[in-house]
């Protein structure tokens, strides 16, 4: 250790007669106080150690308590998010209207991702379960009738979010704590309950990754001190009250966060512990560690410094010895006892783990032995020269550099004091953090003499901060992704947490920190001068309750390209019990796209207007049909040609009342308010000309469009007393537009149509595929399961399944098959019988069916498939329509047109038609809808319900069969859709005959296909079906096999899409070996250009996948049958 020379006056030595008992008393005197003041000192170190042990745990307890809470809000909160959207929509009535099955679905749906629960459960107002997401139907032990948490939330005993203690389930014995809400219905009443079950595993398993350090343990408590979770796992102690747990919760609600010294209740350990509630729920994290492994670095402090303490007195008591032998040599001794005694308070100034002193001068380093633990180096000598000392110490290289920059600075005087947080290397190759503090000793001249400090372990805070920040990086990035930005405000603490891209969505500096602060946040955004109000009147009035969210546009100026752009926010507060606000959360997206399209909108209209003001202008005072009004004696002049136009005839005197003309019209009832308000407004000067068009019973009794146009006179005081004009009949112009508007609502029905059916036709072979396995494997372990056993309810389940992804993937495919196969006659009344009694098995108890069916033996020329689809679809929209109860209709007769009839989809020619209606007793269809309801894929239900695809699947049947559909709804009464389908002849009711399935004689079949298991698949099949089958996956392969030996099969059966060669270029290939050869061709996706194709090539029959046994028996037969009677004998 090195001295600083003492800059203090000495005393002039005393000669030998001085050197006297007293002075032996004064030295002796003056070591046994300086001991004294070393103990002292050392007792106050070993204090301050333990204070500063004590606030260093608290405050590592309390940040973690926090942390973890936050969590575990968030946790709860994704599951509060689902049940508040479920609530919302099972609300009114939602939840009676829904079945068990599709109720399962939508939960299923809704309960992936919740990790943190078992799923998601429905229970009625008696507490029965309705429907769970795991399982269908749900099991009677999910009953909850008899929980007290049932009750609680039924009596409205709790707002919002309700979350229990812990449980045991009924169901498989495990621990739970219950989380739901309340289903209210129209008014208000109480319908059930959508829950869940919080998993206490998942809980456990999240605490033991997020322990800190050993000797921790975390604890999940409810609000009345009952334990739900906790790690290390106690089970027997789950669900138990603990008095103390309530106690300490209550500290935490007042605002004391402070870590308290008590036995555990679970298991008597003694820990210091810290509490933190879960934010917005009625529970609360426990972070406690045990008092031993707390206080062990101030155990190891204390006995450091007793240990130099004690080290001290020895070696005062050596000096004193000597002193007293030897007073010659005090004052060397005084003074090295001074250095020694200087360096120990500044390390102890400094420190507060570990203790260093590095003497400028002689270039020696001093380093406590919990300085070298801490710094990775083993125990060794506490005095190293420099050199020796930076090479031993083992920075990481990123921080080596800020550490010299740092040292330097404070060394040059430029900073206060030298501190910095840094990696360093460990013997088992780990870096751990440490914090390093220093301070600089100088002399009078400012020359560093000496700078000493401390090192802390701060490895445990950052590898937590580090979590939270990835944790926050991941949330970050998916928003980024969504090009959303989202933010938080804590309106009791006032501070705003945004994401990161939310600063250049709202125009801030994205190199300059986000404001904390609600107001310095509001006014940092650059707001468009007429929007610099909205965003704080929106914020405004949802805290004040008037509005039920937040939702506002605005424009902020952009910084880079110096334009303003539209920006939409939307947010919801939370309120406590109290319904004071809590936290405002909620995004920010940019809309200017749709602004410009908005702007280019009304740009567009407001030519428009201006053209037409032109127009007017140009014509006024035309001799059309004149008219002038008198407005002080109602007298309303109509010239001859005005009356011609109205009437075809003059009708007398051309001036009369004004009433008396009125009442020789006919005015439709929907254009009278209309032209009333159209005079009015012009009359009181609000719009420069009077024009307006309106429909009038002409004289043969249909509705002629006129149009009238005038101007009105204005007196001194701008009271109207006069106004004049022209009139003319533009019906033709009217029908004409009619028609045109409707031609491009064909065209682009037809363009959607023809879009769909190319997608369609892409996707088909593909999935088709997949289906051919799935069911064809699940037909043959149909047939081998036994009748009653759970191995066949689970084949026919997936067997079932299969059969609806096939039938939906047809009705995908009716969009491509449009004119393509042969037409045969239909009995339609047959076709719509059979669907009307599937029909009527799954209708709901609460809707009746009405039949009047009176086509007789009317038939049309189209696919029984395809007709039978557009009376399924017909029926189950309208029974989606009446949502509780309701009268379903279906008429069928003959009608004959003599004359062209105008319908919503087309115009239909003078003709026999069959013509379906279908009528519901529904909500209707609001007019705005209607002109899309043929969109694929447009839909008006919720998601999840329909596909979208019933109606333009109906649409495209229908026009290709050379119909047309004719739609009338009524809000609030019903829909009634009339289909119309060209009667081709009378046609007699086929009766179904089940055929046996044919098997073959031993005949080997070539089969083709690049699927390794529908070439299995098909193997087996075939075996079974009595034919000897050779595979192969390869097309090449299989051509080389046939040429090996083409008199080796009897039949080949080829998919067409293949790699290296198509199943067409295959049957080229064959027929140019063996040109008789029966061939048949399978597809996915069977379009017009592969039939016209096969047909080309002599194929006898191109198969649709996926292939029933049955069918593919069939088809062998027929093709075996057809190749042998085709063949000479």
């Amino acid at each position: 250790m090195n001295a600083i020379p003492d800059t203090a006056p000495r005393r002039q030595e005393r000669g030998p007669a001085h050197r006297s008992a007293w002075a032996r008393l004064g030295v002796a005197a003056a070591c046994v106080l300086f001991i004294v003041v070393i103990a002292a000192m050392a007792a106050s170190d070993v204090v301050r150690g333990y204070r500063a042990v004590l606030a260093e745990t608290q405050r590592d307890l309390d940040t973690h308590a926090r942390i973890i809470a936050e969590q575990t809000a968030r946790s709860i909160q994704a599951v509060d998010v689902v049940m508040t959207h479920m609530a919302q929509r099972l609300y009114r009535g939602d939840l009676a209207a829904l079945d068990d099955a599709s109720l399962h679905d939508l939960l299923r749906g809704q309960a992936v991702g919740l990790v943190q629960t078992d799923g998601l459960v429905v229970h009625d107002a008696q507490g029965v379960a309705r429907a769970t997401s795991w399982v269908h139907p749900p099991p009677e032990a999910a009953n909850i009738t008899d929980r007290s948490f049932f009750h609680e939330v039924r009596d409205g005993q709790v707002a919002g979010l309700y979350v229990g203690t812990a449980l045991r389930s009924r169901i498989d014995g495990q621990w739970f704590f219950p989380i739901g809400r309340r289903i209210g219905g129209d008014n208000g009443d109480f319908v059930g309950t959508v829950g869940a079950r919080g998993r206490i595993d998942y809980f456990q398993r999240f605490y033991g990754d997020a322990l800190p350090e050993a000797g921790t343990q975390i604890s999940l408590v409810h609000r009345d001190g009952t334990l739900v979770a906790r790690f290390p796992v106690v089970e027997d102690s789950l669900g138990k009250h603990f008095p103390m747990f309530e106690a300490l919760l209550a500290s935490e609600a007042v605002g004391q966060h402070r870590a308290v010294l008590a036995a555990s209740p679970v298991d008597g350990v003694e820990r210091f512990g810290a509490a933190r509630m879960v934010p917005d729920y009625p529970l609360a994290v426990i972070v406690a560690r045990d008092s031993q492994a707390a206080l062990a670095p101030w155990r190891e402090q204390a006995i450091g410094t007793a240990t130099r303490t004690a080290a001290l007195a020895a070696l005062a008591t050596l000096l004193l010895w000597l002193l007293l032998r030897q007073l010659a040599r005090v004052s060397a001794a005084r003074d090295s006892l001074e250095m020694t005694r200087q360096r120990f308070a500044l390390a102890v100034a400094g420190s507060d783990d570990g203790i260093w002193d590095w003497d400028q001068i002689s270039g020696q380093v001093f380093a406590s032995q919990r300085a070298r633990e801490l710094l990775g180096l083993p125990a060794g000598p506490e005095l190293l020269h420099r050199d020796d000392w930076f090479a031993a110490v083992r920075f990481h290289p990123d921080d080596t550099g800020r550490r010299d920059t740092a040292l330097a600075v404070h060394l040059a005087g430029r900073t206060p004091a030298f501190e910095g947080e840094y990696r360093v290397r460990h013997p088992d190759g780990s870096y751990r953090w440490i914090h390093v503090r220093g301070l600089c000793v100088r002399d009078a001249q400012g020359r560093a003499l000496r700078i000493a400090g401390s090192i802390s372990d701060i490895d445990a805070r950052k590898q937590a901060e580090e979590a939270l920040r990835r944790s926050e990086e991941r949330y970050a990035i998916a928003m980024i992704g969504l090009n959303v930005g989202h933010w938080v405000w804590d309106v009791t603490s006032d501070e705003v947490f945004a994401s990161s891209n939310l600063a250049g969505l709202i125009g801030l500096p994205p190199d300059e920190p986000m404001p904390t602060t609600a107001a310095a946040f509001m006014a940092a955004v650059p707001l468009h001068p007429d929007d610099s109000g909205a965003l704080h009147r929106a914020a405004e009035a949802h805290l004040a309750g008037r509005t039920p969210r937040i939702d506002v546009e605005y424009r902020v100026l952009h910084r880079e390209s110096g334009e303003y752009r539209w920006m939409h926010t939307r947010g919801q507060c939370f309120r406590d019990a109290q319904g004071k606000p809590r936290r405002v959360a909620g995004a920010t997206l940019e809309v200017s796209e749709r602004k410009r399209t908005e702007e280019a909108l009304r740009r567009s209209e407001q030519a428009l207007r201006e053209s037409e003001e032109r127009y007017q202008l140009a014509v006024d005072g035309a001799n059309e049909g004149l008219w002038d009004w008198d407005l002080p004696t109602d007298m309303l002049f109509l010239s001859p040609r005005a009356q011609e136009i109205l009437w075809r005839k003059a009708e007398g005197e051309s001036r009369r009342p004004r009433r008396e003309w009125i009442g020789l019209t006919d005015y439709h009832p929907d254009d009278v308010p209309r032209v009333r308000a159209a005079i009015s407004a012009h009359l009181h000067g609000t719009t420069r000309l009077f024009d307006t068009e309106y429909r009038l019973r002409h004289h043969d009794g249909s509705w002629h469009w006129y149009r009238q146009r005038g101007i009105a006179l204005y007196d001194a005081t701008g009271r109207a007393y006069r106004m004049a004009g022209s009139m003319e009949d533009v019906s033709d112009r009217k029908n004409a537009e009619a028609d045109r508007d409707r031609l491009e609502g064909q065209l682009r029905q037809a363009q959607k149509l023809e879009a769909m059916g190319t997608l369609a036709g892409g996707i088909a072979h593909d999935f088709n595929n997949i289906l051919a396995a799935i069911l064809g494997y699940g037909d043959m372990a149909q047939r081998e399961a036994a009748e009653g056993t759970a191995l066949r309810r689970h084949i026919d389940a997936t067997i079932s399944a299969g059969m609806r992804a096939k039938s939906l993937v047809e009705r995908i495919l009716a969009f491509s098959r449009s004119g393509m196969g042969e037409r045969v006659p239909v009995h339609v009344q047959s076709v719509v019988i059979e669907a009307l009694d599937q029909i009527a098995a799954s209708l709901p108890s609460t809707l009746r069916m009405e039949r009047s069916l009176r086509g007789g033996d009317a038939g049309v020329l189209g696919d029984p498939t395809q007709i039978h689809q557009v009376v399924m679809n017909l029926c189950a929209n309208a029974a989606q329509a009446m949502r509780s109860a309701g009268l379903l209709s279906v008429e069928l007769d003959s009608v004959e047109l003599t004359e062209p009839l105008c319908v919503s989809t087309s115009q239909l020619r003078a003709g026999a038609y069959v013509r379906l209606r279908v009528r519901d007793t529904g909500v209707g269809i609001e007019p705005r809808v209607l002109e899309r309801i043929f969109d694929p894929f447009f839909t008006t239900r919720d998601i999840g319900v329909g596909t979208g695809l019933g109606l333009s699947l109906v649409h495209g049947i229908v026009t290709d069969l050379g119909g047309g559909i004719d739609v009338d709804s009524r809000i609030g009464e019903g829909t009634t859709m009339s289909v119309y389908l060209p009667q081709q002849a009378f046609v007699a009711a086929s009766v179904a005959v089940e055929e046996p399935v044919a098997s073959g004689a031993g005949e080997t079949v070539l089969l083709v296909d690049d699927e390794e298991a529908l070439v299995r698949l098909g193997e087996e099949m075939l075996a079974q079906l009595g034919y000897e089958p050779v595979g192969h996956a390869s097309s090449v392969a299989a051509l080389a096999a046939f040429r090996e030996d083409p008199l080796r099969f009897d039949l080949v059966l080829t998919d067409e899409a293949m790699p290296a060669m198509t199943g067409s270029e295959l049957v080229h290939e064959i027929r140019a070996v063996r040109p008789d050869m029966p061939i048949l061709l399978m597809s996915g996706y069977v379009s017009p250009a592969l039939a016209a194709r096969a047909r080309e090539l002599g194929v006898i029959e191109v198969l649709s996948k996926p292939l029933a046994a049955r069918d593919m028996a069939r088809s062998l037969a027929a093709a075996l049958h057809r190749a042998s009677v085709d063949t000479p004998h």
